[in-house]
């Protein structure tokens, strides 16, 4: 039975040194993230996976369908806005007229002082403002005008109602109206007046301009118990 004796290396130190660097083919690149350690560790403790690029996890999925949603829901929010914000067309009219006091003295001092009662109507959904009321009365020709100064604002789908009181000297061509209109012989006891109104608006910063009406009323100078010296409104005699 033969035996082996071991063998021992004799070489020069310059042979061990090319015994252990490995070959060019073994050679693998580190990671820079893991440092060859095959994962990584934060200050929790916590794993951390790497997923490669190409996986399709890191897709975005229903791209598409977010993008329409978002779109969709932004014009739905600018067609509310616009619906709320455009501006709608106001309207100003006379909604009742008093004839509160008769003056018959005489052909040359024939007065009448009205109350007027005009409603400023806003159909916007936001607020108006409305100035400067102006009222022309007119009969045979203008008689006189009754005004309210200053700015009102009137919030959205709304109205406001102005009172102006306005006593009106008639002069001696339509007194001879009134008087005879006011006699007890008279067919019809009924006079007529014309009532233009206008009146300023501003809505927001974008839009201004002035509404305008006109009404005709019929007024009786027949007197009643309650009050003698009051007229009373009627429907115009066709």
């Amino acid at each position: 039975m033969s035996t082996h004796a071991p063998r021992c290396s004799t070489g020069s130190p310059s042979e061990s040194v090319l015994e252990s660097t490995p070959h060019p083919d073994d050679v693998r690149p580190e990671c820079p993230t893991c440092r060859g350690r095959g994962f990584m560790s934060n200050d929790n403790n916590s794993a951390i996976a790497l997923i490669a690029l190409t996986d399709k996890r890191l897709k975005p999925k229903r791209t598409k369908l977010y993008v329409g949603l978002s779109v969709a829901v932004c014009l739905v929010i600018f067609s509310i806005l616009v619906f709320i914000l455009l501006e709608r067309t106001s309207q100003v009219h006379v909604e009742h007229v008093d004839a509160v006091h008769y003056e018959l003295a005489n052909v040359s001092d024939v007065a009448v002082t009205f109350d007027i009662a005009v409603v400023a109507k806003n159909y916007n959904y936001l607020s108006i403002t409305f100035s400067n009321l102006l009222i022309d009365i007119e009969g045979r020709s203008w008689l006189g005008n009754c005004s309210v100064p200053g700015s009102i604002s009137v919030a959205g789908k709304s109205s406001y109602m102005y009172h102006c009181r306005s006593r009106v000297h008639f002069p001696e061509a339509t007194a001879y109206y009134i008087l005879d209109a006011c006699q007890p012989s008279a067919h019809f006891h009924q006079y007529t007046l014309i009532f233009s109104t206008s009146v300023a608006w501003q809505y927001l910063s974008f839009g201004s301009g002035t509404l305008s009406d006109m009404s005709w009323d019929c007024f009786s100078c027949r007197a009643n118990t309650t009050h003698p010296d009051r007229g009373t409104q009627q429907s115009c005699v066709k």
